[in-house]
């Protein structure tokens, strides 16, 4: 008896102690984006280039919802001068870290994961219907070539995705700076900032970045469920 009345001392205890903890937590204010802990912004429609939605405006951050995802924001010049595609090349460091986060979904089916990449343009950076269609051929090849089965691609020609790609103040103070090329990747889980990292030309994701970004992620898979339905692969 008195082992049981200890039991449950210890539980209300506990109890006391965890709601004690929530409530210091919500006075805190929230980290700022894109601060570890922050929260992501919002919602944003782009083109799907692939997917369920292919050829359709739809949100991905939507799609994938509170689960475990590993999400890319790229601003890639297209012109003579800095040719954004060939990092999307299999050998670059971007296509190397893009077919293994697709591999870590693919490994784990029934972890409900979710993996993108949403390419941003704006006058001069890409919004052409050529610059499009180069883009377009460019995933194509490389969702060949490196065997691509979850990973979805969009595009936001019209930069609803703003707030993601920049910082609070838009000056690159905090990483990037809005309307320069450059490359946001998220990890993020039930909507909670979990790592971001910012890669620009004059500091480019190398092999071994992308490398610790895809072990980290693979970090977030949740424990396997048993008799799960195997999802059906995005592309």
């Amino acid at each position: 008896m008195r082992g049981h009345l200890l039991g449950f001392a210890a539980l209300l205890t506990g109890l006391v102690l965890t709601s004690a903890g929530s409530t210091a937590d919500q006075d805190e204010p929230a980290p700022e984006y894109p601060r570890i802990g922050a929260i992501v912004p919002g919602p944003f429609h782009v083109l799907n280039y692939n997917g369920a939605s292919q050829g359709r405006y739809h949100c991905l951050i939507c799609r994938y919802a509170t689960r475990p995802v590993a999400a890319i924001l790229a601003r890639l010049r297209i012109d003579k001068d800095d040719d954004g595609l060939k990092q999307l090349e299999p050998d670059q460091p971007l296509g190397k870290l893009i077919k293994a986060l697709d591999a870590i979904n693919d490994k784990h089916p029934d972890a409900y994961l979710g993996t993108f990449a949403v390419f941003v343009g704006e006058k001069g950076v890409g919004d052409s219907e050529d610059d499009q269609e180069a883009v377009r051929t460019k995933l194509q090849t490389l969702t060949k070539e490196a065997g691509l089965k979850q990973f979805v691609f969009g595009w936001d020609g019209k930069t609803e995705s703003k707030a993601y790609f920049g910082d609070p103040k838009g000056d690159g103070s905090k990483g990037l700076k809005w309307g320069e090329p450059g490359i946001r990747v998220l990890l993020y889980n039930n909507y909670k900032i979990i790592e971001q990292h910012d890669f620009t030309k004059d500091k480019p994701l190398t092999d071994k970045e992308a490398a610790a970004i895809a072990a980290s992620y693979a970090k977030l898979v949740p424990p396997p469920f048993i008799n799960r339905k195997k999802p059906k692969a995005d592309n």
